[in-house]
């Protein structure tokens, strides 16, 4: 059985939302050092999710994956209609990324979220399967129309950096290879 300590709220509409909810998956990075946190952005004046950016290697991945199981929570993410969307994690629970975490979700269309952004995640779990002791960095941004209030990103940018700051290219989907990917 799954446990959930909210620790912070806020209100969108109606609905209180937890920032921060914690369950027995989200605990595995307790035993993880400090370098190896997750470092998800605040949420925006619109409650939507901004960004995460981690730094762990093949290791701390094992260590810290888990079943895909999004939250049911309502108002997580904002502008979510199950109709369109799929609630699309940041960083995948292939890597560790909260399935209760209001700072970890954005909707998604269906074709975007899967297979689109788990191709690219794919890549980045193959990569670190080939360098198990390699340090990277991937961060996951999501990109809001400007101006906008609504809780659609345009596009999601990742990037993917080596354990030296550099670069490592990710083929987008439509067969294109470069650094960052933006789907």
């Amino acid at each position: 059985m799954t446990q959930e300590i909210v620790t912070c709220q806020y209100i969108v509409g109606d609905v209180a939302v937890s920032t921060t909810a914690t369950t027995n998956d989200d605990r595995k990075w307790d035993q993880q050092s400090t370098q190896y946190q997750p470092n998800y952005g605040d949420l925006d004046e619109h409650g939507r999710a901004t960004g995460i950016s981690i730094t762990f290697n093949n290791d701390v991945r094992e260590a810290t994956k888990h079943d895909t199981a999004p939250t049911s929570r309502q108002g997580v993410p904002p502008d979510n209609d199950p109709n369109w969307h799929q609630k699309g994690h940041l960083p995948g629970a292939q890597f560790g990324g909260s399935n209760n975490d209001a700072r970890n979700f954005v909707p998604l269309y269906n074709s975007v979220n899967s297979p689109t952004m788990r191709r690219v995640e794919n890549q980045l779990a193959a990569y670190l399967r080939a360098h198990p002791n390699e340090d990277v960095t991937y961060s996951v941004t999501p990109n809001y129309p400007p101006g906008s209030s609504g809780g659609i990103p345009d596009s999601v940018t990742i990037e993917f950096h080596d354990s030296n700051g550099n670069p490592i290219p990710l083929e987008h989907p439509k067969g294109t290879t470069g650094h960052p990917v933006t789907i």
